[in-house]
Formats: C-alpha cells, sequence, structure tokens
C-alpha cells in the first residue's frame, strides 16, 4: 500500500520517464517537499484507513510519528481510540455546594 500511495503521488511524466530509463527512482520521482508530503499523508490514510475514530489529520500525525520511532502503531490507535471514564467519584471530595 505503501508503494501504491507513493505511486499515486506522482506526476504521469515522471512515472513514464522512469519506465524508460528503467530507473527505480530518480531525482525526478523523489520531488518535491510537496509531493513528499502527499505521499505520508497518503501512506497514513492507508495505513490507518480501518481505524474510524481517526480523521485525515490524525492517520497523517500518526504516520509522522510512527516514522520518527515515537510511538508505534499500537500506541497511535490507543491514544485515538481510547474512551476515558470521568474521574473517580471520592464522597468526601464533593459537598452539596459543589452541586
Amino acid at each position: 500500500r505503501a508503494r501504491d500511495a507513493f505511486m499515486s503521488s506522482q506526476k504521469i511524466d515522471d512515472l513514464w520517464n522512469a519506465s524508460l530509463t528503467n530507473d527505480h527512482a530518480t531525482p525526478a520521482m523523489l520531488g518535491e517537499f510537496d509531493e513528499f508530503s502527499e505521499a505520508l499523508a497518503r501512506c497514513g490514510a492507508y495505513k490507518y484507513e480501518q481505524v474510524e475514530p481517526m480523521d485525515t489529520a490524525d492517520k497523517l500525525e500518526g504516520m509522522i510519528l510512527n516514522l520518527l520511532g515515537k510511538v508505534d502503531e499500537e500506541g497511535v490507535i490507543t491514544h485515538k481510540t481510547l474512551i476515558r471514564g470521568p474521574d473517580r467519584f471520592e464522597p468526601g471530595r464533593h459537598t452539596n455546594a459543589d452541586l
């Protein structure tokens, strides 16, 4: 899927030139920052496409955190899908004035 995401972000002319020269990755194919950003976003979208609570920005953030080695896939998914309950009720801590 990452290869497909990369190929989808490339310009047709760059792909055609690479196929004519039998190169796997020419400087033209590696592209500019905008193309790299799009490929990275597509990879994140494909990687986390089954995680419905994550929007596109969350998927991109997760992909970047994965690449930097800061958080693994399980950590990204847990952070975005974990349902947190309210703080534990402590009877002595609350008074009628709080209500």
